[in-house]
């Protein structure tokens, strides 16, 4: 009897401490993942599906995985390109010769934009339009046999090697195809710099000819002049914000929230038509502008308008907006945002601070940016979308370790008490 409740004994002594064990480690290592739940967290995953190198599914699929294809195309006259794209070197064409001579032939296009057809001769191509193209392959072929159809085709674009800088996130050197536009050229390094660029105007030097675009036009409506198909070697420059000239900010529910430039007695109106508005909640109606610590609101709807000035600050909001107040008040929520009161005024809103509160400092985000401030500065002013933390007071919790350390001492005396037993 005595040697089997000791051999329970033992048995539930070992399991204790494995999982005692691995409760220290959770407490020493709170963000590390213990073995058993390890085994639990990497399941065999779905066909098709990709894990990342956490265990977590991956966002990205087999597509994106892969380099970027080619593009064929089958000619002008089906479409697919622009009739008026200049042929060059790289360039995959193909020839198709029916009747009398039954041929078909693909090559590229020289470096020196001749494009051979064995057995029959060279055609230069090089700058030649696509659909002027077929007209020159005709004539040379018709010209070595009679009475044939010639079909002409481009297969596959050429690469081209373009050059960006400036106020990008990843200027260089990129590598497009042909056919590309500046706005590929700009989301492949990465987007334009916001808070700096200037995107009303682009500068492309091409073979040492500056030409000037309005890539905003395209952002705004579409106008592909203002998304010009890149050439190769082309270099372009987008500018920062010229320093010299006046500046206001736009923030909010703006589709470019940033810095830009204004000209002289350019209205409020016309910059928000510039700048975008990337929601139909937008309030149109209540635009707020912020001159010299002045809070002024101006209703375009109604027709109303400001002529802006250097050092503006012009905010964009939402329906029903709000300020936001958590953490340690009595009653934390949303509260309408009422222009010109304070984060006093809004903690007394909330209810006060509640008894847990830290009493000495709070938290204050806008706009993804996060800022501690004492509590000699409860008079900050506010604006839509603001949110205010009330921190709590931090106490060390002793329980885990006082519990871990009395099923150690628990487990440490039973085995003294069985080795003791045993000897006697």
């Amino acid at each position: 009897m005595i040697k089997n409740l000791f051999i329970i004994f033992i048995f539930f002594c070992i399991t204790t401490w494995g999982q005692t064990t691995e409760d220290i480690n959770k407490y020493l290592n709170p963000g590390k993942v213990t073995k058993s739940e390890t085994q639990n967290y990497f399941q065999m995953p779905s066909q098709g599906m990709i894990l990342d190198s956490t265990g977590r599914k991956s966002q990205s699929t087999m597509g994106n995985m892969m380099s970027r294809p080619a593009i064929p195309y089958s000619g002008a006259s089906e479409g697919l390109i622009d009739s008026a794209y200049l042929l060059g070197p790289g360039d995959l064409c193909a020839v198709m010769i029916k009747g009398a001579v039954d041929e078909f032939y693909s090559g590229y296009i020289g470096i020196d934009g001749n494009f051979v057809i064995p057995g029959i001769g060279i055609t230069r191509l090089g700058e030649t339009p696509l659909n002027q193209a077929e007209k020159k392959v005709k004539e040379l072929i018709q010209g070595v046999i009679n009475k044939v159809e010639v079909q002409f085709s481009l297969i596959q674009v050429r690469a081209i090697k373009v050059y960006i800088s400036g106020e990008t996130i990843s200027p260089g050197m990129y590598e497009l195809q042909a056919t590309d536009r500046l706005s590929t050229l700009i989301q492949s390094a990465g987007g334009l710099n916001r808070v700096f660029s200037d995107s009303k105007k682009v500068i492309l030097n091409w073979k040492g000819t500056i030409d000037t675009v309005d890539y905003s036009s395209f952002i705004k409506h579409g106008n592909l002049s203002g998304n010009p198909v890149l050439k190769e070697g082309i270099s372009v420059y987008i500018p920062p914000l010229q320093l010299s000239e006046k500046i206001v900010v736009v923030r909010g529910m703006s589709l470019n929230s940033g810095y830009y430039n204004i000209t002289d007695n350019e209205k409020l109106s016309a910059l928000i038509e510039r700048v975008g508005v990337h929601s139909s909640e937008a309030l149109l109606n209540k635009v707020y502008v912020k001159r010299d610590s002045v809070l002024k609101i101006i209703n375009l709807i109604a027709r109303e308008d400001e002529i802006l000035q250097n050092g503006d600050e012009i905010y964009l909001t939402r329906t029903n907006d709000y300020i936001y107040i958590t953490g340690q008040v009595n009653m934390p929520g949303a509260y309408p945002y009422i222009p010109g009161l304070t984060v006093r005024d809004y903690i007394g809103m909330a209810g006060g601070l509640s008894p847990d509160a830290v009493k000495d400092c709070f938290n204050f985000k806008r706009n993804d940016q996060k800022k501690k401030y004492k509590y000699n500065e409860l008079n900050v002013s506010l604006l839509p979308g603001d949110q205010i933390e009330i921190e709590q007071i931090k106490v060390v919790k002793y329980g885990p370790i006082f519990q871990i350390v009395s099923q150690t001492i628990g487990i440490v005396s039973g085995v003294i008490l069985t080795i003791k037993y045993l000897e006697n």
